[in-house]
């Protein structure tokens, strides 16, 4: 099986990526002869793997029946000085809220996420280390106390 997408140049630093049949603008800084048009394509690839675990965490929560009121994922990552400009480290972090969430299925589901089923995940866990932290009601997991 193969994923082909297609990047065209548009005009000055802008080009246009599509990805079956949608179109994603991407560009870089004025500082760097950009436009600040879209998307760097090193940001989008942030915006990958909180989609990616994003999509499944949620998902398996449905499934485990926990009723949560808001979702997001941020990611933060670290970017060597020296050039090329690559990501050294990710952290991702796991924002939830809802009444009477189960911890135990939040932190389930997310190490499903990391470990099973995301990609993107596994792909940036190649070249850089991916750590993960969650947050619930504002109360930062001690993800230790849920080890096996």
């Amino acid at each position: 099986m193969k994923k082909e997408v297609f990047v065209k140049w548009d005009h000055n630093m802008v080009f246009q990526g599509i990805i079956d049949n949608k179109v994603i603008t991407l560009d870089t800084a004025q500082n760097e002869s950009g436009l600040t048009a879209g998307i760097r394509p090193k940001a989008l690839m942030l915006v990958a793997l909180g989609g990616c675990t994003g999509m499944d965490v949620v998902n398996l929560l449905n499934k485990m029946r926990e009723k949560f009121k808001s979702f997001e994922v941020g990611i933060q990552a670290t970017i060597d000085p020296e050039q090329p400009l690559v990501y050294s480290s990710f952290d991702v972090t796991y924002i939830i809220s809802g009444e009477e969430l189960h911890t135990p299925k939040i932190v389930k589901a997310v190490r499903m996420s990391m470990d099973t089923y995301c990609g993107v995940a596994m792909m940036l866990r190649r070249i850089a280390p991916v750590n993960y932290h969650i947050i619930v009601n504002g109360v930062h997991l001690d993800l230790k106390k849920f080890e096996q």
